[in-house]
């Protein structure tokens, strides 16, 4: 019987704010590593947290998020549904999470976070069933009692 071990959601490494995100078209050694064969891999999992402010859904879902900091950034969705597996999901107060989110300078200047994958996101996640405040859901889920801190996700 394997004992499960949980992220602390207070850990920047793991759960990054928008201004600690890798950049796109850069190799941070923070966030990657080099496997055997000169390929560049994620070094561990992390997640980008924010609270939606804001939805637009002209040509593509585009979300107006708020990070725990309080930073604004626009994410966008890429994928060839251009977000409509989220349109009913994204709302105003809710939380949306997105795995190995990296910053993504877009064409009318501003920086945000660039979707191609649906299935690196989530939007209300399962244990997100009311809006929350993802300040207020990270110190709500670190003080659990049943929650084992560590510093950082490792991938498997």
């Amino acid at each position: 019987m394997s004992i499960e071990k949980y992220a602390n959601f207070r850990s920047e490494e793991t759960f990054p704010p928008f201004a600690n995100l890798p950049e796109e078209h850069e190799i941070n050694l923070s966030f990657y590593e080099i496997s055997g064969n000169h390929v560049y891999k994620p070094r561990r999992h992390w997640c980008f947290l924010a609270e939606i402010f804001d939805v637009e859904g002209f040509i593509r879902l585009r979300l107006m998020v708020r990070d725990r900091r309080g930073v604004a950034a626009p994410v966008a969705f890429y994928a060839d549904d251009r977000g409509a597996e989220f349109t009913h999901q994204a709302r105003s107060g809710f939380t949306v999470a997105i795995l190995y989110a990296h910053q993504h300078g877009f064409l009318d200047m501003t920086v945000g976070v660039r979707l191609e994958e649906n299935s690196v996101c989530k939007v209300r996640c399962p244990f997100f069933w009311v809006p929350v405040q993802v300040d207020i859901f990270i110190k709500r889920v670190s003080d659990h009692p049943g929650a084992v801190e560590r510093s950082a996700g490792t991938r498997r």
